[in-house]
């Protein structure tokens, strides 16, 4: 028997082929009629012979067919071939093949034809099974023509529609999709085009949830998608027929296929507003897409100059039988030979564009004319709406979707077609302010400037919280508002200047109000911007110690002296500055952009200089100095490249116009304000005098001339603040006026409804405050006040060390002897006066104290202040949780301890760094001095003139300061840290090694400019100017760290924050 007999082995899914060869096999080999056969085997018995010939065409035939099965198939007939009976083997072979692929596996070969391209195999398949060609070939449930669809090749494709009928091209596979819906998937136009044109119904045919043009479109299949688009009866599309109209207009928005989603708008707008399967309409996810729109624009400052030259143009608007144009890309141009070898130009000129990124800026532009086309057509269906069914038809959902991406063109667009939205809310109960400031989306909010006399109703609402918009700006930004600022300290600039920017338009008691958590405004920002404060604060230091490192190398070098220690101060500014909130605003930025500015400066000067003394050294040889000169630009270049962005950046975040529009134009959107005529004051009734400002004086030509004179002094006195001074002092006057006259309806109170009428409540909110002021006119208009006790059982003294309000306790030397009495009080938690000084300081009485050292420090002077005046037995005096006072000031005052610590090290390390280079200096200074030395007496050229001898006398003052201040702050780096030890130990090394540190930098200033009188020989036009620059760094120290000295020096050694000379007020 030949080993090959039939080409292939049974493996339980090719039964069909196999059989029919191994049937011809066996009847050429008359074998067959064994396996025919219907009576049972002879009997060795009865017909030896005849048995024997059975056996023998038993064995070749059961040898024939278990050589052509499949190892893994075989042992399923096993039992068959081991009891010998063909017949028995050959009805298993059909049954196992048919119960484990049912039709499927009488399919395979054509299944697999198909998959592997294979026409020809497919043709002599379907020449032998044409019933095969509209057969489910696999068990998802797809035909020949689904799998020929999605191998892509037409030609198979097309021979299949020709077999098949019209009914058996709308076949549906278990996804629930016809062979068009695949080809509309894979994007196959030319497939979907030879099926459509056999059966024009198929593009009408649904799947589960889409039509063939929403699966072309949903997969971003841009040309299948337009001519399945050309081709779908609009009809299908309209609302009245189903959802999938607004379906179609969401995937093509989605996937930028403008021009269907704008023919589908042009046709019926109303598709816009209504709500597809996703439970979502096309307004609300256009709304949401920030990308598509100039708001969200995130160009480079050139892109954007480019964006704004350019113009596009949208296609014009098809006729009623038309809806858009199909490009023809398959015909292509063979009349010109000249086009068609300009070609590769053309190509060329493409990536150019794109390589500079000008066909981006274009398609960007063009992206966002159809954006706002398309919303032009929204806005239409919007205006048609009936107010009771915006919420339904998802326009107040797509209205807050917008606040909260940004997109300024949506909203004002939807304010136009229905201006009733100004006062719509959201289910928190937030309008369209609130809502922007909640998301920080300062566009949408600067629309308050465009706003009449409706903002005053919008910004005074309350959410479901009962938080006003001044609790809402308080609250942290979201985490994707803070991630396009540079750094922790800029987020926390613009988060403060988003407080304040709200805080100044709503009205003053709403910084008072408290929320459902009874909480103020204040309250709650200081509380969520804990930790970006001390983000900040590490970013500012490190940025600085960077920075400081890299200006004290230059120093060193001291061709850019002049420039650069400007900048090493500012950068310990920086790091010896305090880290309150508000010096996030101006304060540290300032600091900040001075020094980078300077050592940007620096650097540049450093390499001008190098590059001069190289053309010196060289004698001019240009081929080398040029090659240098270059390679020592670079430098200076990533600086700008990396550097200079930030110093932007930050410079426009703290002096630009800022991220308010207050010149919004009105965009004609609102309602100009109404104009009215106050009456004119009578007689008897006049209360106030009303300033005619309306009616100019026109009878002088003098007063009218000297009208620019009167404006130019008005603008000096606010440049010099003279009338923010006057303003200050006049709201003072009317503050103490008021003042009076309430305290004159306080006297006439009786003692027992002072606390109905909210005089109580006054009087520990003026102590809490620390308005002095009013607590003494309170205290005139009824002493009794003294005495009285908070909700807490706390009175007058307890409440002011509680709050920390040093004016309010001083009162206590003006007292006599009811003074024992108010300091031996219990509170409600039997805490004694001395526990409440041991408790931490509310966090807002200590960010007005520069450093935590010296947070440290007015702590401790507070604790015993206070132990002075109680009585000794107060200290071993245990509260309700068997605290002491000690106790509980060590415990509460820990983390204090260890971030000043921390405050004084790194100051301390960041002065000894420079004082060890400014001895470095100045030690070589000694021995290298201007001119050089005479060769043969070894004395200094220029020892007899007066500018070597001031050279000399700083050089050494400057050694010596430097030496001394370098001692003082390595003894802050290896001192103990005890609380005892913030009161004068630590604060009077820092005292001594700043003012030395200081004196060591004038010095070297001098020596500096005394050096450039000698070796420019008197040259003053030279002279004076850099003298000029050489002062500039004490300059600085004075303006910007000389007062930290004063703090550091007055808190240590001065009269006390407490006043012990208070006059005596009643």
């Amino acid at each position: 028997m030949a080993a090959n007999t039939v080409p292939e082995s049974l493996d339980g899914l090719n039964y069909a082929n196999w059989s029919v060869c191994m049937k011809n096999y066996l009847l050429a080999n008359d074998l067959w009629d064994i396996v025919e056969a219907t009576t049972e085997a002879p009997s060795p018995e009865e017909a030896e012979a005849e048995y024997k010939a059975w056996i023998k065409k038993n064995a070749a035939a059961l040898h024939a067919i278990q050589n052509h099965a499949c190892r893994i198939y075989f042992p399923r007939l096993r039992k068959s071939v081991q009891q010998g009976f063909v017949g028995m083997l050959w009805l298993k072979c059909m049954r196992y093949s048919r119960t484990e692929g049912h039709v499927y596996v009488q399919f395979r070969s054509l299944h697999k034809a198909i998959e592997s391209g294979d026409l020809n195999s497919v043709r002599d398949f379907l020449h032998f099974h044409p019933n095969a060609v509209n057969k489910k070939l696999t068990d998802s449930g797809r035909t020949a023509l689904h799998l020929a669809t999605l191998t892509g090749k037409l030609k198979m494709v097309e021979e299949l529609v020709e077999l098949l009928s019209e009914e058996d091209l709308q076949v549906l596979d278990n996804n629930h999709e016809t062979a068009l819906m695949l080809a509309a998937g894979v994007g196959a136009t030319r497939i979907a085009e030879c099926m459509i044109k056999k059966n024009s119904k198929l593009v009408t045919v649904p799947g589960k949830d889409d039509l063939p043009v929403i699966v072309a479109c949903n997969n971003g299949h841009k040309d299948t998608a337009r001519y399945l688009y050309s081709i779908t009866p609009f009809e299908l599309l309209l609302p009245e027929n189903g959802k999938y109209g607004s379906l179609l207009l969401h995937v093509s928005i989605f996937n930028e296929m403008f021009d269907i989603s704008l023919d589908l708008l042009r046709r019926c707008p109303h598709l816009s507003t209504t709500r597809n399967h996703l439970g979502t309409t096309p307004l609300i996810e256009l709304s949401g897409l920030c990308d598509l729109f100039p708001s969200g624009l995130r160009f480079v400052f050139w892109k954007r100059w480019i964006y704004s030259g350019i113009k596009v143009q949208l296609p014009a608007a098809q006729h009623s039988d038309v809806r858009i144009t199909i490009p023809q890309n398959d015909h292509k141009h063979h009349g010109s030979i000249v086009i068609r070898a300009l070609g590769p130009l053309r190509r060329l000129g493409s990536n150019l564009l794109q390589f500079f990124g000008l066909k981006q800026i274009y398609d960007t532009k063009l992206t966002h004319a159809f954006a706002l086309e398309i919303l032009h057509w929204m806005s239409e269906d919007i205006s048609t709406i009936d107010d009771t069914k915006l919420g339904q038809s998802g326009v107040f959902d797509a209205f807050f979707s917008a606040i909260q991406y940004g997109i300024i063109e949506v909203v004002i667009e939807m304010l136009k077609a229905n201006p009733n939205l100004l006062t719509v809310l959201n289910t928190n109960r937030r309008g369209i302010l609130q809502s922007a400031v909640q998301h920080r989306q300062e566009k949408i909010f600067s629309l308050i400037y465009v706003l009449d006399t409706r903002k005053y109703m919008l910004i005074s609402g309350i959410d479901e919280w009962k938080n006003n918009i001044l609790h809402i700006a308080a609250i942290l930004a979201p985490p994707d508002r803070l991630a396009h600022i540079s750094g922790a300290a800029l987020q926390m600039q613009r988060e403060l200047q988003w407080y304040k920017e709200v805080e100044s338009i709503v009205n003053p008691l709403s910084k008072e109000y408290t929320n459902s958590s009874n909480e103020k405004p204040s309250q709650i920002f200081s509380d969520t911007h804990k930790q970006l404060v001390s983000d900040g604060e590490q970013w500012m230091k490190e940025t600085a110690t960077s920075c400081t490192v890299v200006g004290a190398l230059i120093i060193t070098i001291m061709f850019t002296a002049a420039f650069t220690v400007p900048g090493v101060w500012m950068f310990l500014g920086v790091l010896t500055s305090r880290y309150a909130e508000d010096d996030f605003i101006k304060s540290l930025p300032t600091k900040l952009i001075i020094g980078l500015s300077t050592l940007f400066i620096s650097i540049a000067a450093m390499m001008v200089a190098f590059c001069a003394t190289l053309i010196i050294m060289l004698k001019g040889e240009m081929k080398l100095v040029i090659p240098i000169t270059l390679l020592a630009s670079i430098p200076v270049t990533l600086f700008i490249l990396l550097q200079f962005p930030l110093l932007v950046e930050i410079f426009v975040s703290t002096y630009g116009p800022g991220i308010f529009d207050r010149k919004m134009k009105n965009c004609s959107l609102f309602i100009k304000g109404i104009k009215v005529q106050l009456p004119a004051a009578q007689h008897s009734d006049v209360r106030i005098t009303i300033p005619q400002n309306d009616h100019k004086h026109h009878g002088s030509i003098v007063i009218r001339a000297l009208g620019p004179l009167r404006r130019l002094g008005s603008n000096l006195l606010q440049f010099f603040g003279l009338k923010q001074i006057y303003d200050t002092k006049l709201t003072h006057a009317f503050a103490l006026e008021i003042l009076h006259w309430m305290s004159e309806d306080i006297s006439t109170i009786d003692d027992t409804k002072l606390g109905q009428s909210g005089v109580f409540d006054a009087f520990f909110s003026a102590i809490q405050y620390g308005i002095i002021e009013v607590v003494i006119e309170m205290l005139k208009a009824n002493p009794n006040l003294l005495t009285v006790l908070n909700t807490n059982r706390r009175g007058i003294l307890q409440s002011a060390v509680q709050h920390r309000q040093e004016k309010i306790f001083s009162l206590i030397y003006v007292l006599d002897t009811r003074k024992y009495m108010l300091i031996s009080g219990i509170d409600e938690w039997k805490n004694n006066i001395l526990h409440i000084a041991a408790i931490l300081a509310p966090p807002d009485r200590l960010a007005h104290i520069s450093g935590a050292a010296l947070q440290m420090q007015r702590e401790l002077q507070w604790y015993k202040e206070v132990e002075s005046i109680v009585n000794p037995l107060s200290k071993e005096y245990t509260n309700s949780s068997n605290e002491k006072p000690s106790q509980i000031f060590s415990d509460t005052h820990k983390q204090l301890v260890s971030d000043g610590e921390q405050w004084m090290k790194e100051t301390a390390t960041s002065c000894t760094v420079v004082g060890a280079l400014i001895i470095t200096i100045m030690f070589t200074a000694a021995f290298t001095v201007p001119g050089g030395n005479v060769q043969d007496t070894g004395f200094p050229l220029f020892l007899h003139k007066k500018s070597f001898m001031v050279f000399i006398i700083s050089d050494a003052i400057s050694l010596f300061a430097s030496s001394t201040s370098v001692w003082m702050f390595l003894g802050v780096l290896t001192s103990r840290y005890a609380e005892d030890d913030f009161i004068k130990y630590l604060p009077t090394k820092l005292i001594i090694g700043l003012s030395t540190l200081f004196i060591s930098i004038a010095a070297m200033m001098v020596a500096f400019c005394a050096t450039l009188i000698i070796m420019l020989k008197g040259e003053m036009k030279l002279v004076i100017p850099i003298t000029l620059l050489a002062s500039i760094p004490v300059t600085l120290f004075i303006l910007l760290q000389f007062p930290l000295l004063v703090e550091i020096f007055v808190s240590t050694y001065g009269p006390g924050i407490f006043d012990r000379k208070m006059k005596n007020w009643y």
